[in-house]
């Protein structure tokens, strides 16, 4: 199947660049990351999306169920993930898919519901393009009460809580990112 792109409008950058969930913030990313730790429910599962916080997560002993990495920071600089790539490879799954930078792919799209499918097992997702809309991915399709960890740049760790409100939030937002292709992926309830 081609790969389809949806580009995110200029519009709904502001909306999307503020945090959701609450935030663990800090200069000290070991201490950032440890509150973050502390501040959820260890019997849920875990999505990590970005390459800072995995590796930080990861640094810190905690091995979320499911990451989502591009090998790039914020400033575009390569970031070292072998040691995350290898303990993924040791206990789950690690999967490669095409996301180019500011859009959502149908590539991600269809790997995220095929792991949101797949609660019991891990997953390391590295993507070729960039990572970062894909959190809105993770709001819309995770299993409810999962935890949604993310990264924002110079501030700290946002943690969410998947719930009714944050799903009904990215499904809007991904309608209209996604338009009339919406439906290809999304049942309307």
């Amino acid at each position: 199947m081609a790969l389809k792109v949806y580009p995110l409008p200029e519009r709904l950058r502001g909306v999307l660049s503020r945090e959701y969930g609450f935030l663990v913030e800090g200069v000290d990313r070991v201490s950032v990351t440890r509150r973050a730790i502390m501040a959820i429910h260890h019997s849920k599962r875990v999505w990590s999306v970005g390459d800072v916080v995995t590796k930080s997560l990861v640094e810190a002993g905690f091995i979320p169920h499911v990451a989502i990495v591009d090998r790039v920071t914020l400033r575009g600089e390569n970031i070292e993930i072998d040691e995350v790539e290898g303990i993924y490879s040791q206990v789950g799954i690690v999967m490669e898919i095409r996301n180019p930078r500011g859009t959502i792919s149908s590539e991600a799209i269809n790997t995220i519901k095929y792991i949101a499918g797949k609660p019991g097992e891990r997953f390391l997702v590295i993507v070729e393009g960039e990572e970062d809309l894909l959190s809105l991915l993770v709001a819309a399709i995770a299993n409810y009460s999962e935890i949604l960890l993310y990264g924002i740049p110079r501030r700290g760790i946002a943690v969410v809580e998947i719930d009714q409100r944050i799903r009904a939030f990215a499904l809007n937002i991904l309608r209209e990112i996604l338009g009339e292709d919406y439906s290809l992926y999304f049942a309307d309830p």
